[in-house]
């Protein structure tokens, strides 16, 4: 069924059709474009059979998210089928209004959800052309619930996945997650859904059997048959609707009577030999992702007619077990895992061939432009899965031959994982040679180094490290015409560097970013040099020196990778964020030397980069603050606290607003304030200082972008809340402050270490306070 046909059968302002519920209830359900509700992404009801039931779990729900203005999460969780997203989306619906900020329906099967970078758009954000895809999601969650929005969160695997979802903090914004995980550790808020009742089934069936007295007449066998699983419930009530329109009483008695085959084998066995070749084939796609083009265009592959194609699609529509939403069309978990039960009709090889040269090509347009929400949405539709392709293809030549292509996407995507064996197969088929037994190993070299990438993405240093120095002997060998591209080269010397640095080993990585320096300084096989790569491995050389203490011999390295920075990539295109990272070291050269004033200006040039972003223009606030912060702590290191104060006090305001991606580092954010009150307190304004302590506290409770707490700077905050309060001889009100500084302090920094002079100062005012009272016991 083209998405024209459905539009001809459906009123105009419906726009498709969706499967709801935890990849498709069994429901179909119009997507209609409302013209008073233009931020929301959300399948609408109102034209399909509508909602049933789940009084409890609706009313549950708004409970749990009566306060618009609060961030909220809550997870719905329950086994597949029942209808957890169907739910979800009822009450997104109901409560539209209630979120002016929008209603937005997010898949959340993959990571990163394209359907989250796709509200760049609908939020009226610009859209960069080589933005990752990530960096896109980010983006549009710092920049949500400036007004109260709901996210309906769909499929969620497990709580991490979630976790790196959820919008910042502060922000507005509620999120209504679908999940089969059964357990959900504290603090997540939870509702479990179960089985739809009888009551409820019910009337479910009335809405899906058109003849009345056929549902009243079925309606217990069917209830029996579905046993509470929605998914189930309406394809049996879909076959039986079936069966009683063609005036087949026996065929319904059959295919409901115990002990015989499930609801989906009763709907499957319906359906012609064309249209359940039609719903296999579709089931090989990821679903709930199947591209409506793509599956038309491998039957066309093999000289299906549209209108054959239309004819097998529209059969197995009706059945509710395929649906169309526009152009994409969705499958329920429940029925494909039956349908990839089944072996008949068998699928041709040629159709299978064309079907991996599909994923090869989506993987390689994704590649070309991994910046755009269709090419990766694309990309999501395949399994990635590489024993899913061995299995599925007898040619293992095929596979080889674009295993690089597979293997490259998916690292470009930050799907390392699945990424992983396909370059590892990439590499075996390289070291192969071409037919002439003429090996590239220029090409050899970048496949072993996206190996390595694949470790190293999760923390796997040590496991990379081989990777990267085999990438690196391949490289050094040159393309089949013996030439060097000493980028591709550098950047291997580089990445073993950062093995090295990672575990602390800066004598041996300052090594191989000195190597880096000397093949990115010779440039790619044409001789161009990437300057801002060459920046990149001329500050790490800079950061090993200053790493050990060596700040003389780090500043002439990142002063040379400032100059290197400023002449930008290949294309011209300078990082300032980048830009600002340098001139920030700089800074710290001259800092650590106790040459302020020399400082200072570098500081001063490093927020003036940093307020230009990055190549796309975005600005990393937190990078900002903390080179604004620096400023501030020149001026106060000279005395001058009035200087000081309007830098701490812009540090702060940009360290709230978070990195690119808005998260915000609140232990850094608690420095920021602590200073702000350090300079009040420095001029005697204490009553001043005093809100700025307390808020520092607040601040540094809340940890690191990873939640880590350093006890010991927040232990300082507290003693200084004390310290304000006894200077004002308010001793009793200082001593609980002190006696929490030094609970703090007993715990340690980030890496547990106690500074036990730190800790004696604030146990020698909790004795003053007892002493200063009479209390010397």
């Amino acid at each position: 069924m083209t998405s024209s046909d459905a539009g001809s059968r459906r009123p105009s302002v419906t726009v498709g059709t969706q499967l709801v519920g935890d990849g498709g209830t069994g429901v179909r359900v119009n997507v209609v474009a409302e013209p008073d509700a233009p931020r929301s992404t959300l399948p609408n009801y109102k034209a399909a059979a509508g909602f049933v039931g789940r009084a409890a779990e609706l009313a549950a729900i708004d409970d749990a998210l009566s306060e618009r203005e609060t961030p909220q999460v809550l997870v719905l969780h329950g086994p597949p089928g029942v209808g957890k997203t169907w739910l979800a989306v009822e009450y997104a619906s109901r409560c539209h209004a209630s979120y002016p900020g929008g209603t937005f329906f997010v898949r959340c099967d993959q990571a990163p959800p394209p359907d989250l970078a796709r509200l760049l758009g609908i939020l009226g954000l610009h859209r960069f052309a080589d933005e990752p895809i990530e960096d896109q999601c980010r983006r549009v969650l710092a920049h949500l619930g400036a007004r109260p929005t709901l996210l309906v969160y769909d499929n969620v695997p497990d709580e991490r996945a979630l976790a790196d979802w959820l919008p910042p903090g502060a922000l507005a914004c509620h999120v209504l997650a679908t999940s089969t995980l059964a357990y959900w550790p504290r603090p997540w808020n939870t509702l479990p859904v179960g089985l739809l009742a009888d009551g409820d089934a019910r009337l479910l069936v009335g809405a899906l059997v058109t003849d009345p007295r056929a549902a009243q007449r079925y309606a217990d066998a069917i209830i029996a048959k579905g046993r509470g699983v929605t998914v189930e419930l309406c394809a049996a009530a879909r076959s039986v609707d079936y069966e009683t329109r063609h005036g087949r009483a026996g065929a319904v008695r059959a295919g409901l009577a115990s002990g015989t085959e499930s609801s989906f084998g009763a709907a499957f066995r319906i359906l012609s030999g064309d249209a359940r070749l039609v719903l296999r084939v579709a089931c090989l796609f990821e679903i709930g992702r199947i591209p409506a083009d793509a599956l038309r265009a491998l039957f066309a592959g093999e000289g299906w007619t549209d209108e054959r194609f239309d004819l097998a699609l529209d059969a197995v529509h009706d059945r509710t077990l395929i649906v169309a939403t526009a152009d994409v069309l969705d499958v329920h978990q429940c029925v494909a895992q039956f349908v990839r039960g089944q072996r008949a009709p068998e699928i041709p090889l040629s159709l299978l061939k064309h079907h991996f040269e599909a994923f090869t090509e989506a993987a390689r347009r994704f590649d070309e432009q991994p910046g755009q929400p269709q090419r990766s949405a694309r990309l999501l539709a395949y399994p990635a899965d590489l024993p899913f392709w061995t299995g599925l293809l007898a040619e293992s030549s095929l596979l080889e031959s674009l295993a690089d292509m597979a293997g490259r996407a998916l690292c470009t995507g930050g799907r390392f994982d699945e990424a992983l064996p396909w370059c590892e197969r990439a590499v075996e088929a390289k070291k192969k040679g071409d037919v002439h037994g003429r090996v590239d190993h220029a090409s050899l070299g970048k496949s072993l180094h996206l190996v390595g990438d694949c470790h190293s993405s999760a923390g796997r240093f040590n496991q990379a490290l081989p990777w990267y120095e085999r990438a690196i002997e391949a490289a050094e060998k040159g393309d089949v015409h013996g030439r060097v591209d000493h980028v591709n080269l550098g950047s291997s010397l580089h990445q073993v560097g950062g093995c090295h640095s990672s575990a602390g080993r800066f004598d041996q990585a300052l090594l191989w970013y000195e190597r880096a320096v000397e093949a990115a300084e010779k440039g790619d096989v044409h001789g161009r040099v990437d300057h801002a790569s060459l920046g990149s491995s001329l500050h790490q050389v800079g950061y090993c020196y200053s790493s050990a203490g060596r700040f003389d011999q780090a500043l002439p390295w990142y002063e040379r990778a400032i100059e290197a920075k400023k002449k930008g990539d290949v294309h011209g295109r300078v990082d300032h964020e980048s830009l600002g990272k340098s001139l920030h070291q700089v800074g710290d050269c001259y800092s650590s030397a106790g040459r302020f004033d020399q400082a200072l200006l570098w500081y001063e040039r490093a927020v003036e980069a940093a307020e230009k972003g990055d190549v796309h223009g975005r600005v990393d606030h937190e990078s900002l603050g903390k080179s604004l912060h620096r400023v501030g702590s020149c001026h106060s290191s000279a005395a001058r606290f009035d200087q000081a104060l309007p830098w701490y006090e812009r540090a702060v305001e940009e360290k709230k607003k978070g990195d690119v991606h808005g998260r915000v580092d609140h232990g850094n954010l608690g420095r920021s304030l602590h200073r702000v009150g350090d300079c009040h307190s420095g001029a005697g304004r204490f009553d001043q200082a005093l809100p700025w302590y307390e808020r520092a506290a607040e601040a540094k409770k809340k940890g690191d972008v990873h939640g880590r707490v350093d006890h010991e700077i927040l232990g300082k905050s507290l003693h200084r809340v004390g310290d304000c309060h006894s200077i004002a001889g308010r001793l009793d009100q200082a001593l609980p402050w002190y006696e929490r500084a030094v609970e703090e302090k007993k715990k340690g920094d980030v890496h547990g270490r106690v500074d036990h002079g730190s800790l004696g100062k604030s146990l020698r005012q909790v004795g003053h306070c007892h002493s200063s009272a009479g209390r010397f016991d």
